[in-house]
């Protein structure tokens, strides 16, 4: 990835770690995957499960 940067009449492109960027990609997969398992592993509440059985 790259990122332009400014610098009075001077513009120039830099280019990013490639190793920093998988990192911090490694650091977001695992969060995300954190949370999506505490999410899977919670309980449905009993009234949520009660509005569903009326609709049976």
């Amino acid at each position: 990835m790259t990122e332009k940067i400014k610098a009075g009449k001077d513009s120039r492109v830099k280019a990013r770690s490639p190793r920093g960027d998988k990192t911090k990609d490694m650091n977001v997969g695992q969060v995300l995957r954190s949370a999506y398992q505490q999410t899977v592993s919670e309980g449905v509440p009993d009234e949520l499960m009660d509005l569903l059985n009326r609709l049976d």
